[in-house]
């Protein structure tokens, strides 16, 4: 039986997908309780009057600074404690009760003092969503508060950094539980995590080792007059610091720094506050890791590296500031972890061809240029709340350092925008639905665009294993061919022409999908200014190999030369393609380029690779899952060598596939043909992999098929006519179903078509079926809007 979900979870779903409901949008039904969320949106009058705070600073909605008032302060430290005193249980409360008393006593006179700590206590005790946004504001509240009634001198001089609370409140609450205890290390040993992570240590601020590199000229926040950039070269380990200073007359009232190693791709922050400028000041003496208390440092430092940087500014220092991998940042666990890379944003349909294309952020936004984005949707869902990477640097940028709406990066733009309105949808595991297949439901297979005039084949996604899948020009149909690919399945068509609609539709168990498709049009609307050239992707070939791979123009033909001479084409449906070379197996030091034409038009040879000497071992082959689960027809190969011939047989029928792929794995191997059926619990598997000398590898048995478990698939967007599948049992069949328990997909493959396209508000589960089992549990999500007009 499917769980139902309770009214206030449906009712958060809702909001999260849909920013306004259509006038005449129907109603979705309700499928009941399934997902557990935490998110809590606060009622009007308890809604927090800080936005943002960075920096040592509280800004409000509109991004202008808060002047820190007595009157504000205590209204905001009120509000607070008023709100988590009423998410606290009973023991909490006593506590609490406790506290205030003792509190009462010890700081008679002293109005706010007990309001810090009770708050301190509470945020600890309670542990909200959005603990460490109210540590922060605690933090800084008290620092405006005891700077204004002690004045800077006597502020520096009696108040604990870490805390900023007078050293004797510091030291009362502390003693009393009321201050939390670092969950992180902070001074010495934060600089020794941060040695043994492989990120540099920052030099002594004020003395040698930092260069300024020139004022900051982006200055979204409007803090420091100059905010001025430093930055510290470090070679081992490989990698920099950069600091912030941001100035006010004679002191520096924030000093940010962070260091970042290249190899490791960790990064690590300090952070100081009213500096006197000219001063020297260790890097022990930062706060760090425990004690950050200045700002959520990560809440806005988010992405493929940990600076804010924009173009022709003096952050720009790319690629010196760009790490290996996606970072890491070693900060509290309390603090976003930097979540991401950002996928959704690939999701978003543009228009990529000219004269009316639509630009793409990812031009640029990506790894080994200028960094991918993080997961926005991730960062709202951690704070309950818009993230201040959305408000402060995203939403800043836009239309300043970064295209603007109504650019030709609009659709991009928009959809950023709508993303900063919405968090991750609640998701998970559920009972499976309580309905059973609808027999007449066969998801529509993927026509893959776009198609191009000359081209004569064609890739269809998301079929099914054993369906008839007939493809049809302008209505007139092609011989159907059997899917054994679930994924990809490359159709030949006679050349075609511009203006011709393509149109596939498949059919299993007596049952034909709704028709998808595409329109084929001239190549040279995309490409006016000739082919491009094609790339041999992956560049690294090896002796003994068998085949290459190169990504192209889709459905063009592709020649491959053997040190420029031998040569055989190839025509293609897809845009990467395996294609084996005329001199085979490869021979050490031989060249290999490739060149491709559609129609009369013809592209320059790609740059030339050589094969290499074979790795030694070999890898071993991998299955996932292994061992292989009844009832599969394909199975999923990795940790291939690039080339390598492989063999997957059966030790009493023989080979049931011998195949070979130019890059490391093989998702949708067949091997239901061989066999004459699915796999069983006593079929016995063996994958052997072969360039100059070969790697076995035996498979244990197929287990049986009844703990199935959930699929996955990627959050969809309002509007898709498909899934995307994340986790699921090679070859299996993926059925989706609406808030209402109506079938709209059952399909395969990496995407599964739907019979309808996903609309603000859904609910869609997914379960897997493989032979005569179906998946004990079920997989659950919300969907999201790629823009306003889509959620409303």
């Amino acid at each position: 039986m499917m769980v139902r979900l309770s009214d206030p979870i449906l009712a958060l779903l809702l909001c999260l997908t849909a920013l306004v409901l259509p006038q005449n949008g129907a109603a979705q039904g309700d499928p009941g309780p399934a997902i557990e969320t935490k998110l809590v949106f606060p009622a009007a009058e308890m809604a927090d009057p800080v936005a943002v705070a960075a920096y040592g600073t509280l800004f409000d909605a509109n991004m202008k600074v808060i002047e820190p008032r007595p009157e504000f302060l205590r209204r905001a430290l009120d509000l607070y404690i008023k709100r988590l005193t009423g998410e606290a249980n009973d023991a909490v409360r006593a506590t609490l009760d406790n506290h205030r008393d003792v509190l009462a006593q010890e700081f008679r006179t002293d109005e706010m003092t007990p309001r810090f700590l009770i708050l301190d206590y509470l945020t600890s005790a309670v542990a909200p969503r959005d603990r460490a946004y109210l540590e922060v504001r605690n933090h800084i509240m008290r620092q405006a508060w005891y700077k204004s009634v002690m004045g800077l001198e006597r502020y520096l001089d009696e108040v604990d950094r870490r805390t900023n609370l007078p050293r004797k409140a510091a030291t009362f609450g502390a003693e009393r539980g009321m201050i939390a205890k670092a969950t992180t290390a902070s001074g010495r040993e934060y600089i020794e995590e941060c040695r043994k992570a492989q990120v540099p240590i920052p030099p002594q601020w004020g003395g040698g080792g930092w260069t300024k590199i020139g004022d900051l000229t982006t200055n979204f926040l409007g803090l420091g007059n100059p905010a001025e950039v430093w930055r510290a070269n470090s070679a081992s380990p490989k990698g920099l610091c950069v600091a912030l200073p941001r100035v006010a007359g004679s002191m520096i009232s924030a000093l940010g720094i962070i260091c970042l190693g290249i190899e490791s791709s960790n990064a690590c922050f300090f952070d100081a506050a009213n500096v006197p400028v000219g001063s020297k000041m260790n890097i022990e003496d930062f706060q760090s890791g425990a004690t950050l208390s200045n700002g959520v440092c990560t809440d806005c430092h988010a992405g493929e590296n940990p600076y804010v940087v924009h173009p022709a500014g003096p952050l720009n220092m790319w690629p010196d500031n760009q790490p290996r991998a996606w970072y890491t940042p070693l900060i509290k666990p309390s603090w976003p972890q930097n979540p991401g890379p950002f996928g959704m944003l690939a999701q978003v349909p543009i228009n990529p061809l000219p004269p009316a294309n639509d630009g793409s952020c990812l031009t640029c936004h990506k790894q080994g240029q200028y960094g991918r984005f993080p997961d926005i949707l991730a960062l709202n869902s951690w704070k309950g709340s818009e993230s201040d990477y959305c408000r402060v640097i995203l939403k800043s940028a836009i239309g300043n350092t970064m295209p603007g709406p109504g650019s030709a990066h609009d659709k991009h733009v928009q959809a950023m925008l709508a993303f900063c309105g919405q968090s991750t949808p609640p998701s998970g595991e559920v009972p499976p639905p309580n309905t059973t297949d609808n027999t007449k439901v066969v998801s529509p297979p993927l026509v893959v665009g776009p198609l191009y005039a000359c081209a004569e084949a064609v890739e269809v996604g998301g079929g099914i294993y054993g369906a008839r899948l007939t493809v049809s020009i302008d209505g007139t149909p092609r011989p159907p061919v059997t899917i054994t690919t679930p994924s990809r399945t490359i159709v030949p068509v006679p050349p075609l022409v511009a203006g011709q609609k393509v149109s596939a539709v498949q059919e299993a168990d007596g049952v034909t999908s709704n028709p998808t498709g595409a329109t084929a049009i001239d190549h040279t609307v995309a490409y006016p200014s000739g082919l491009p050239v094609p790339v041999i992707d992956p560049v690294v070939i090896y002796e003994c190999g068998q085949t290459i791979a190169v990504r192209h123009v889709r459905g063009a033909k592709i020649t491959v030369f053997t040190n420029s001479v031998d040569d055989v084409t190839y025509s293609s449906g897809g845009d990467w393609t395996n294609l084996p070379p005329k001199i085979r197996p490869f021979v050490l030091n031989h060249r290999y380029t490739a060149q491709q034409s559609l129609c009369t038009d013809k592209s320059l040879p790609s740059a030339p690779e050589s094969a290499v000497t074979p790795p030694s071992p070999m890898p071993l082959p991998a299955m996932d899952p292994v061992p292989p689960i009844e009832g599969q027809q394909v199975v999923n190969l990795s940790n291939l060598a690039n080339g390598a011939l492989t063999a997957v047989s059966e030790n009493s029928v023989g080979n049931l596939s011998v195949f070979s792929t130019a890059v490391g794995w093989k998702p949708e191997v067949d091997v239901a043909t061989g066999l004459g059926r699915p796999l069983r619990t006593s079929d016995k598997l063996t994958v052997v992999s072969t360039l100059c000398q070969g790697a076995k590898v035996s498979i244990p048995e197929a287990k049986p098929c009844e703990q199935l478990a959930a699929p996955r698939i990627a959050t969809p967007l309002v509007g898709q006519t498909f899934v995307s599948v994340t986790d699921a049992v090679p070859g299996a069949r993926i059925l989706v179903y609406d808030a209402a328990l109506n079938e709209i997909g059952d399909g395969s493959g990496a995407q599964v078509g739907l019979t309808r396209a996903v609309v603000s508000g859904d609910i869609l589960t997914v379960i897997q079926t493989l032979g005569r089992c179906t998946s004990a549990r079920a997989y659950q999500t919300g969907v999201v809007c790629a823009s306003m007009k889509s959620c409303g």
